[in-house]
C-alpha cells in the first residue's frame, strides 16, 4: 500500500472512531447521563427547594450557587440561572421579589437595576442572567 493509501485508511478509521464516541456520548446523554441527567436533577433541586421556600428565596440560593463560579466560566452561570427559572415557575410568590425591579424593555432602567444589583459582586455573567430571569418573572415574560 502507498504512503498516501495509508493516510487514507488512518485518516478513515480516525474519523470512524470519532463519530462513534460522538454517537455513544449522545446516546448516554438522551438515556439520562450526562448533561441531561444533570440538567433533570437540578429540575428536581429546584421543585424541591421552591416547596418549601418562597420566590425570593429562590434568588438567593440561585445566587448563592453562582458564587464559587470562576468569572467567565459560563456553565456554571447557565446553572445558576436554570435554577432561579425553576424555582421561581414553582415557589409561592414572594411580594418584595418586584418591587422596583423594571420591565425587560426598559433598557436604561435596566441597566442601572442590573449594575446596582450585581456591580458589587463580581460574578456577572451569574448574576446578569438570574437578574433577567428575575425581571421575566416579575412581568410575565
Amino acid at each position: 500500500m502507498t504512503r498516501n493509501g495509508r493516510i487514507a485508511v488512518a485518516l478513515a478509521a480516525a474519523i470512524t472512531l470519532g463519530f462513534g464516541a460522538f454517537a455513544w456520548k449522545l446516546s448516554a446523554d438522551l438515556q439520562g447521563g450526562g448533561w441531561l441527567g444533570r440538567a433533570r436533577e437540578l429540575d428536581r433541586a429546584a421543585e424541591e427547594y421552591a416547596a418549601e421556600h418562597d420566590a425570593s428565596e429562590c434568588v438567593a440560593m440561585a445566587t448563592r450557587l453562582a458564587e464559587p463560579c470562576p468569572r467567565l466560566f459560563v456553565f456554571c452561570a447557565v446553572r445558576a440561572n436554570a435554577f432561579a427559572f425553576r424555582c421561581l415557575a414553582e415557589a409561592e410568590p414572594s411580594p418584595e421579589l418586584c418591587v422596583g425591579v423594571p420591565a425587560p424593555h426598559e433598557v436604561f432602567a435596566t441597566r442601572d437595576w442590573q449594575l446596582e444589583r450585581c456591580g458589587r459582586r463580581g460574578r456577572d455573567e451569574a448574576c446578569g442572567a438570574i437578574a433577567s430571569t428575575v425581571q421575566k418573572h416579575c412581568h410575565g415574560g
